[in-house]
């Protein structure tokens, strides 16, 4: 992820650059979360009745009263390669999703 970082911001003054020596990469790792940390959002969204007092969504349902907030993270692996052709912006190689209830 350091290197990643790097590639994206300039170096602060003193700080360590930490690129392979050729001076670029092949891989970069993306990442992002999103936590429930503090009350704020939940009584913000109470309010206004945002929030399902069933506790679930019911998507696209008569029966829908609101959303359900939850926690996730989610990551992307990049990797340069030279093999492909110019034309082709992405590949997606694999995908998963989980729910614990």
């Amino acid at each position: 992820t350091g290197e990643a970082h790097n590639a994206v911001r300039q170096l602060d003054p003193g700080q360590k650059n930490i690129t392979s020596s050729t001076g670029s990469t092949e891989h970069a790792l993306a990442m992002g979360t999103n936590g429930l940390l503090g009350p704020f959002s939940w009584i913000g969204l109470c309010g206004p009745k945002m929030l399902s007092a069933k506790g679930r969504c019911f998507t696209f349902d008569y029966g829908a009263d609101g959303f359900g907030r939850g926690e996730g993270t989610s990551g992307i692996l990049m990797q340069v390669t030279h093999e492909e052709p110019t034309e082709r912006l992405a590949i997606f190689c694999g995908t998963n999703i989980n729910q614990d209830g």
